[in-house]
């Protein structure tokens, strides 16, 4: 089932430029939006697995491996 996403607070150029990167490949936003989350996935495995280069460029931009506790967490409270 597909859902609905109300994101507040993005900076407007932010939001420009999720537009026009997803515009220029004829996609919906959504389907931009799930392509970089998969992006994502994969940085993050390829970090775990020993690219320390990826590893600091994830950490620059605040996105560290997540607490897995938490995540557990997440997971039961959305099923």
């Amino acid at each position: 089932m597909k859902v609905a996403l109300n994101i507040r607070g993005m900076e407007p150029a932010t939001v420009a430029t999720i537009k026009q990167l997803a515009y220029a490949r004829q996609w919906t936003i959504a389907k931009y939006l799930t392509a970089v989350t998969e992006l994502h996935q994969v940085v993050r495995a390829r970090a775990d697995a020993g690219d320390h280069e990826l590893h600091l460029e994830l950490v620059a931009l605040g996105l560290e491996t997540a607490n897995e506790e938490i995540l557990a967490r997440l997971n039961s409270v959305a099923h």
